[in-house]
Parts: C-alpha cells; structure tokens; sequence
C-alpha cells in the first residue's frame, strides 16, 4: 500500500474510532472498505468488560453479550486473544477465571491512534490530515489538551 493510502487509510480509522467514542456511532466520514477490519465478538466482549463493575467469567461474559447467544468456549477464545493483544487480564486464582479490562475504552482508543502514529512513516502528516479532518469540537478539544500539557511542561519541576 503507497504511504499517502496508508496514511489516509489510519487517519479514516482514527476518526472514524474518535467519532464512536463520542457519539456511540461510527460517522459516514470515510469508505468502510478504509477502515481495518475488527474483530466483531472481542470489540463485543471489551464493551461488556468496560460496562462490568467487577471482573467477570467467560459464561458471565457470553449471557451478558448482546444480539445472538455466544458459547461460553467462544468467549473464551476471544477473551484469550485479547489477553494476547494486551486488552484484558485473566485473574490467576481458581477457576473459572475472571477477566477484566486492562483499560479504559479511552485508554484501549488512545492507544489505537498511537498506533497509527507509530505505523505511520510520517506522524506529522498523519497528524495534521486528522486536525484538517476533525470537526470543531475535537479540535477545541486538542487545544484545550495541548494548553494543559504547555502549562505542565512550563512548571517548574
């Protein structure tokens, strides 16, 4: 893939993730086909996990799931490869295991786009197109965040 495509392509899906964390719905910004495909039961189980108060079991998970029921052994799998990806800790103590979320949903978010920089050959570009592609309010959002970290970085230490 040519690195303007690559880039174009991160920058879709870091707006488009932006845009459903803050609404609860992905925008119709960008082509579907742009964005990387994801994993449709983990994304499920993580939401599950961030609305959890406590940790939970696999069979906890797999009833609490929305939409079409889920195996308990196919949870399980799932919530493997996100312990594997860094996404979910399983609890070392008796069985059956509880798994809980590493993170905040803004945390796991942030994260995502770091990634996208880091995979970018050019975090600059990747950083200005997503500013030229934000709408207002992130923007004032980013500024305000920007204005916070200039007055950390300013006090003496």
């Amino acid at each position: 893939m040519p690195a303007s495509r690559a880039v174009r392509t991160g920058i879709c899906w870091v707006v488009r993730l932006v845009a459903q964390l803050r609404t609860g719905r992905a925008p119709t910004v960008c082509h579907p086909a742009a964005v990387p495909a994801r994993e449709p039961l983990e994304r499920a189980v993580l939401d599950v996990l961030w609305q959890s108060p406590g940790p939970l079991t696999a069979g906890e998970v797999a009833r609490l799931l929305a939409g079409r029921p889920r195996a308990a052994t196919t949870v399980l799998t799932a919530l493997d490869r996100l312990r594997r990806k860094g996404l979910v800790v399983r609890s070392d103590g008796g069985r059956p295991h509880r798994w809980s979320a590493v993170g905040t949903r803004e945390q796991a978010a942030a994260g995502a786009i770091l990634d996208v920089l880091r995979d970018s050959a050019d975090r600059g570009m990747v950083l200005s197109r997503f500013v030229a592609e934000a709408d207002d309010a992130d923007v004032e959002t980013l500024q305000r965040a920007l204005r916070e970290r200039a007055g950390e970085d300013s006090r003496p230490g």
